[in-house]
């Protein structure tokens, strides 16, 4: 289920309508977002939860501002104000240039105020506790970075800068909005981000927790996972398959584009049966992963 989650709510509760109606179900979501932040989560329910480990990879693609002249501790609108400084020098120049460095693969080092779990706990609970919290930097990849429009700053009022991200998982955007800040020397805060898509999945799509009815807006496995790549295996192959047996190179076929990676997994297909997620070993050969059919 695609389900546009409205600001000023957590991702976990924003469940909570999906699992009154699905009640004795499992129900999880890929892609955590923000409470201050909106937008598009990929919704499982009962086995489909299993597979939201593969859409949790796809890239993510947002609209946010980043206001400049500001810091917070948060490195949002919501946090403590650390700092603040005129930004009426700044014009869309200097933040197209800006944002050329953050563009293509680098590292990033998450905000404090964040759901990473160190220990079980969540980094932003052990801050808020009064911990002191060290994280480590992570590998993102930044795909698309550009500004949709700009508000120069005034006296008292910071500029802002509307932004469109398409980006890999795990980047976060309020430290992309910090980081901007910092190199423009007047510090800058997330606002208003909203989660436009994730991977081939839009938010135009979706339904709003309040509007949540039933399983009219289940979309079928099948139809979920087209995103992958297929290798297809003969109707003499669906039982080893389905007990997941690996085959030989020579006992499928690969149906369409070859997957972008190594890493990356291929439904697999007898006809249009999607019997299993699995992955092409180095040799070649075709293990199933997750059998989602029956004999």
């Amino acid at each position: 289920m695609l389900v546009d989650k409205a600001r000023g709510l957590s991702s976990f509760k924003a469940l909570h309508p999906v699992k009154k109606i699905f009640r004795g179900r499992k129900v999880g979501h890929a892609g955590t977002l923000d409470p201050d932040a909106s937008g598009l989560l990929l919704v499982g329910v009962d086995k489909a939860t299993r597979l939201l480990e593969y859409m949790e990879k796809l890239t993510k693609d947002y609209r946010f501002t980043v206001h400049l002249g500001i810091a917070t501790d948060t490195y949002d609108m919501q946090g403590e104000v650390l700092q603040r400084q005129e930004s009426g020098h700044l014009t869309a120049a200097h933040i197209e240039d800006a944002l050329k460095g953050f563009r293509g693969e680098q590292e990033q080092m998450p905000p404090d105020y964040s759901a990473i779990k160190i220990a079980g706990r969540r980094a932003c609970d052990r801050v808020r506790s009064g911990e002191t919290v060290e994280l480590k930097s992570r590998r993102i990849h930044v795909y698309r970075f550009e500004m949709e429009g700009f508000e120069p700053g005034e006296t008292g009022k910071p500029a802002a800068a509307h932004l469109r991200l398409i980006c890999s998982r795990g980047t976060y955007v309020r430290s992309l909005a910090h980081d901007i800040g910092r190199l423009l020397k007047v510090g800058g805060v997330a606002d208003a981000i909203r989660r436009m898509a994730i991977g081939p999945f839009q938010v135009e799509n979706a339904v709003t927790t309040e509007d949540i009815e039933g399983m009219s807006r289940l979309i079928p496995v099948a139809q979920a996972l087209e995103f992958l790549p297929v290798a297809t295996v003969s109707p003499v192959k669906i039982s080893p398959i389905l007990n997941g047996i690996t085959l030989g190179p020579s006992e499928y076929r690969l149906t369409g584009a070859p997957a972008e990676s190594a890493e990356t997994p291929y439904r697999i297909l007898s006809g249009t049966r999607l019997l299993a997620i699995g992955r092409i070993l180095a040799d070649g050969s075709l293990c199933p992963e997750k059998v989602l059919a029956r004999n």
